[in-house]
């Protein structure tokens, strides 16, 4: 499909002869490898493996190592069609922790699930098709993957790409270039620039906007509040919280125990929504604040939530291996130790916070872990706090 359209393809494959690739003499298949030698537009790499990719979607740099030499190429897409031998064990390379890869118990690739598209890696421009993501019949995995292949048909024939505005911005009146936002980025995006200002040395944090995802995980570690996503400003947390918590002061006017639930706007929100599709109920006292990712909640808003007087707080967040962000979601698990202890310290029972994975189609999940957390808090009394 993609070599139809013009678009160069190239194909890498270990076997030193496509005819000797399992499965290829499969008379549905025949035809397909018989043609990938006719058409001018595709490039096959036999006895070839990947050893680094780098770069972002529309703009892959990828280094292959074929008969023990290095050789580049440019994509603007990637697909991977198999579930073994992606691996180069003998080099310790591996590509799968290149592009952020997770698989499954069984040694699939995980898809994104949580939004409902099985084609889909949380790493943009990758495509899960085939016997990489599940275990399909000759007949399904062509299916799969001329499937992928559109999807990669559609972000190649597009002369302009266009991205969310999501992405962080830094404020660099805050910024003392402190670094700490560097290494968490997820897609490697901060860098860390130092130059001569007013006769003295400034150091400040830079965010490459192209390959940002807009997480939020920088903003979540910046101490000064020198960098945060655009559309999701930590002091918009913070106000939304106040809102929600209106009235929430006055002893014995909340007839439930007060929740405030904190949503990624990639499962976790979208979850919400299919409770409602399926019917399923839960407590009218939850009150619910989507957040870009679940990383971008430091301690300090959950704290401030229970403080103010939320009987509870609830952090949904996309499943280990489905999120977008991919540390968003172990970002968020690392903190939940930290705020146990916190909650310590403040005079406050740990079952007043609670991280759970919702994933967009576990609307009956979600109303379920609501239903259970308003039993919890019923049983251990409203929060001191809300005196």
């Amino acid at each position: 499909m993609l070599a139809a359209m013009g678009v160069r393809v190239h194909l890498v494959e270990k076997e030193a002869e496509l005819e000797g690739v399992h499965g290829n003499d499969d008379p549905l298949v025949r035809p397909l490898v018989a043609g990938l030698a006719t058409n001018g537009n595709v490039a096959v790499h036999t006895a070839a493996t990947v050893r680094t990719v780098d770069g972002s979607l529309g703009h892959f740099d990828v280094e292959l190592i074929r008969q023990g030499k290095e050789e580049r190429v440019t994509v603007g897409a990637i697909v991977l069609a198999s579930a073994t031998g992606i691996e180069e064990a003998r080099n310790g390379l591996d590509l799968a922790t290149c592009v952020a890869l997770e698989k499954d118990e069984d040694g699939l690739y995980l898809s994104t699930q949580g939004i409902l598209n099985p084609l889909d890696f949380v790493t943009e421009g990758m495509f899960n098709c085939g016997p990489a993501r599940a275990v399909l019949g000759t007949e399904d995995a062509i299916v799969d993957g001329e499937a992928a292949a559109s999807r990669a048909a559609c972000i190649l024939s597009s002369s302009v790409l266009l991205r969310p505005p999501v992405v962080s911005v830094v404020v660099h009146e805050n910024c003392d270039g402190c670094a700490y936002c560097v290494d968490p980025c997820p897609t490697g995006s901060i860098t860390l620039l130092e130059f001569m200002e007013a006769g003295a040395i400034k150091k400040v944090v830079d965010v490459n906007e192209t390959t940002c995802i807009g997480c939020g995980i920088c903003m979540a570690t910046c101490p000064k509040k020198g960098i945060f996503v655009r559309h999701f400003k930590p002091e918009y947390a913070a106000d939304m919280v106040e809102a929600a918590l209106q009235g929430a002061g006055s002893s014995g006017d909340e007839p439930q125990p007060l929740i405030v639930c904190f949503c990624c706007n990639r499962c976790a929100y979208p979850g919400t929504d299919a409770a409602a599709l399926v019917g399923a109920q839960y407590p009218t006292s939850v009150r619910i604040i989507r957040t870009v990712c679940s990383g971008t909640i430091h301690p300090n808003i959950i704290t401030d939530a229970l403080t103010q007087g939320a009987d509870g707080v609830l952090l949904c967040g996309c499943h280990p291996g489905e999120c977008r962000s991919r540390e968003g979601i172990r970002r968020a698990q690392d903190r939940a130790e930290a705020i146990s202890l916190l909650l310590e310290d403040f005079g406050l029972e740990q079952e007043r916070f609670r991280l759970e994975f919702i994933a967009a189609s576990e609307g009956r999940k979600f109303a379920r872990i609501v239903q259970e957390m308003t039993d919890e808090l019923a049983t251990l009394g409203p929060s001191p706090y809300k005196q």
